[in-house]
């Protein structure tokens, strides 16, 4: 088979054969030769980390991007057998993702994770964390609803996609060559970004008084909020060149909480009002006024955080995805599930 990727550039939904002439690029493989390949990989040996003409195809389907060696627990193999018209929504995945199709035809709509912004996701304790609240297409008239530079790349028998970690795609079972049902195989690799996302959320790696908040003493109980607030606004200033109100109103906020029509009333965002919101939290020097020892603690928290990713050297999109989720991680174990949108709001409209 031959991998087509063209570009989307139009209104309408292209046709399934014939999607443009944009070709940039191709690789072949059957189905035989995929099958022929042996179902584990070769834990033992370096899996390859890019293409080689030595490389049998199989191998493909595993990426390996540490100086580590990889584990077997690094890797997931999936077959994925749908029916036509069987559609993934809008999402992306934390780890490389290598998709062999190999009986039928499926349809993968692309777009660059530096379009994050725009894309909504759902928030980070929502069940469909990773996915996006867009349905891309009105499918009675076959637009193509919302104007985001995205990619169409059809999938045929014997094709080998490479989906980068953070890459947000939705894909469709499509009708072709006779063929009844859409048949895939799929690897994911565990990724660099994938593994710093779960380690800067993880609460060992968050300052332990934001995770238990109610085993520090009590003159710091009171001023947490505070300390919340100087540590999220060390974070979106070190990481990102936005303002908090750039980064935390629009980007999570409004993309991410006010969107949603059927909100679980565990993350509402309705009646917020800024004149509620803790001083201490809109105003840093405040804070480091009534505590100056534990705001050096909390900034030098916040540093050694913002090396860490630093240190990863990810995209400026990708860090800053990881960056979002973090913060709506330590807001709702300080405030709770409850209030967190609240206190995001204040955060946003912070100085």
């Amino acid at each position: 088979g031959t991998l087509t990727v063209s570009q989307l550039d139009t209104t309408k939904i292209p046709p399934f054969k014939g999607i443009g002439d944009k070709t940039v690029g191709t690789f072949n493989i059957t189905a035989d030769e995929f099958f022929a390949m042996d179902v584990k990989a070769q834990w033992d040996t370096r899996l390859p980390s890019h293409f080689s003409d030595q490389v049998l195809p199989r191998n493909f389907m595993y990426v390996v991007d540490s100086e580590n060696e990889p584990l077997e627990s690094d890797f997931q193999e999936n077959i994925r057998i749908s029916k036509l018209g069987s559609t993934t929504g809008l999402h992306y995945d934390p780890s490389h993702n290598m998709f062999a199709q190999i009986h039928g035809c499926k349809r993968f709509v692309l777009i660059e994770t530096k379009h994050w912004k725009k894309i909504k996701l759902h928030p980070f304790y929502h069940p469909s964390d990773r996915q996006s609240q867009l349905e891309l297409f009105d499918f009675k008239s076959g637009s193509y609803r919302k104007p985001l530079p995205a990619m169409v790349i059809d999938l045929r028998p014997g094709d080998l996609l490479h989906l980068p970690p953070y890459y947000f795609h939705r894909v469709t079972a499509m009708e072709c060559e006779n063929a009844t049902v859409s048949m895939s195989v799929n690897v994911f690799s565990n990724s660099k970004a994938g593994r710093l996302s779960t380690a800067v959320k993880h609460t060992d790696n968050i300052p332990a008084y934001f995770v238990h908040p109610s085993s520090v003493e009590e003159k710091k109980q009171k001023l947490l909020v505070g300390a919340l607030g100087y540590y999220v606004r060390t974070l979106v200033h070190s990481l990102t060149n936005s303002t908090m109100k750039e980064f935390v109103l629009k980007s999570i906020i409004q993309e991410r909480y006010l969107t949603q029509d059927q909100l679980s009333e565990a993350l509402e965002c309705d009646g917020f009002n800024v004149t509620l919101c803790p001083s201490l939290m809109m105003n840093s020097e405040e804070f480091i006024k009534a505590d100056p020892s534990f705001a050096e603690q909390v900034k030098a928290d916040a540093e050694k955080k913002v090396e860490t990713i630093k240190q990863a050297e990810l995209s400026p999109s990708i860090q800053e995805l990881v960056l979002a989720d973090t913060i709506e991680r330590v807001v709702t174990l300080v405030v709770s599930l409850e209030r967190s949108c609240m206190f995001l709001q204040c955060l946003g409209n912070s100085i």
